[in-house]
């Protein structure tokens, strides 16, 4: 079974430009720079924290260590994000990040889970190692 080549204009096409060693024709060159705006836009809103343009730089303050069910949450949303634009060789370990973070995802969310009906005031940093060994993951 042949593949069907994407026409002009779109990202694929600029990649097989550049596979071939060719220069990308306008069309492509702009499909592609779409793209990479899209990109840095996404990268924005993830890097501000969804801040608006025209808030003022903070200060800088001390470091402060997210929760784990948190960080696991978004580790995970990145993970399937890269899967769909990562080429076939990258699929496999992709694949296996997203298994292991929805197993600690489910372990991380029924700790908390049993904390809230505990009735047991959950703490920032509170046992953060015991929770991070309960989701598997090493200190």
């Amino acid at each position: 079974m042949s593949r069907v080549l994407q026409p002009h204009g779109t990202e694929a096409a600029y990649r097989r430009h550049q596979r071939d060693g060719d220069e990308p024709c306008p069309p492509c060159r702009e499909a592609w720079s779409k793209r990479r705006q899209r990109q840095l836009e996404e990268k924005a809103v993830r890097d501000r924290g969804a801040a608006l343009p025209d808030e003022p730089a903070s200060t800088p303050t001390a470091f402060v260590l997210p929760d784990p069910l948190t960080e696991a949450r978004n580790n995970y949303l990145l993970v399937v994000a890269a899967m769909e634009t990562a080429p076939p060789s990258a699929i496999a370990t992709l694949s296996r990040q997203r298994a292991e973070l929805h197993k600690s995802l489910q372990r991380l969310e029924d700790e908390e889970a049993r904390r809230a009906t505990s009735g047991a005031a959950i703490v920032k940093g509170d046992d953060f190692e015991s929770m991070m060994r309960n989701a598997g993951i090493d200190l």
